[in-house]
């Protein structure tokens, strides 16, 4: 059970946590978040997020992977970097296996595979893959996974929370300012692709 609790079962977490109110019960997971995002924020740097930002710009393609509760992460953050970049792919993609695209990725890409426990079962062999590609790979994982000095760069985000559900808000802060360096590093190709992705959403009137 102690192990179970570790992995982050959630039936487990739930026992044990008795709060005053519910302003405190808030409070608690805010104060925890605010501790998850300083840890991010001391042990990644900015010269760690550059390198990642240019080498994604310089890619061939880039592919962004994520299982389960990674998937939503991987999916912000190429929705966000596609405003810049025209060749990505995010993994995994509906009614198809892996390998069919695992294939394609070359030492000219870049990917950025999102770990965060409990980890799928297939993600240490998709892991495998990746080293084998030669592709540059940057890992998001949480604090439980163990350093992997075989991928180019290897981000760890605390997500440590008072209640029964991970704490993810250093993910996301993590993946929102890698998208943000990528559209400001663009330069001016990515400003003209903006604009001109701004001018088909006015012809098609698509946004309010």
């Amino acid at each position: 059970m102690r192990a179970n609790r570790e992995e982050g079962a959630a039936l487990l977490l739930v026992e044990g946590k008795q709060v005053d109110s519910e302003n405190s019960r808030f409070l608690q997971h805010v104060g925890q978040a605010i501790a998850n995002l300083q840890q991010v924020g001391a042990s990644v740097s900015q010269r760690e997020v550059d390198e990642v930002a240019h080498a994604m710009l310089a890619a061939r393609r880039v592919w962004i992977i994520g299982f389960r509760s990674s998937h939503a992460f991987a999916e912000y953050l190429n929705w966000q970097i596609l405003q810049v970049l025209e060749h990505t792919v995010l993994l995994p993609r509906a009614a198809e296996t892996l390998a069919e695209s695992l294939v394609s990725i070359t030492p000219e890409d870049c990917v950025v595979l999102y770990g965060m426990k409990r980890r799928a079962a297939q993600l240490g062999g998709v892991a495998e893959q990746l080293v084998r590609s030669g592709a540059r790979v940057l890992y998001i994982t949480d604090e439980s996974a163990p350093r992997n000095s075989r991928f180019t760069w290897h981000f760890l985000c605390r997500t440590a929370a008072p209640g029964p559900l991970f704490n993810h808000v250093a993910v996301l802060a993590l993946s929102h300012y890698l998208a943000t360096r990528v559209l400001e590093l663009s330069g001016a190709e990515g400003r003209q692709r903006m604009s001109e992705i701004e001018a088909i959403h006015e012809a098609l009137d698509e946004l309010q």
